[in-house]
């Protein structure tokens, strides 16, 4: 069995329709979140790229793999909107 790579960065997200956030650290979570997708979502672009991305990243394991996978992984959450970005913290108007 493979040794699993940490993605350049987590990427945190949550399907539309859930409350659950869930947390990408590797590509192999990477990989669980492309085998959950439907076959409509597998089959759009952004999400056929991605999963190309991964693919070379989990078989290559550089750092510039693992950097462009994450790039395209994070680019497909904002495309459905399941990113979820930390919001800054509201300073006090003085």
């Amino acid at each position: 069995m493979l040794k699993d790579v940490d993605l350049a960065w987590s990427l945190e997200f949550r399907f539309l329709h859930s409350r659950q956030t869930r947390l990408l650290r590797t590509v192999r979570d990477a990989v669980e979140l492309l085998s959950a997708l439907n076959e409509a979502e597998r089959r759009s672009l952004h999400w056929m790229a991605t999963a190309g991305a991964v693919s070379r990243a989990l078989g290559l394991r550089h750092a510039k793999a693992v950097q462009i996978a994450t790039e395209m992984i994070e680019n497909a959450l904002v495309v459905e909107g399941w990113l979820q970005v930390a919001e800054a913290p509201k300073l006090a108007h003085g």
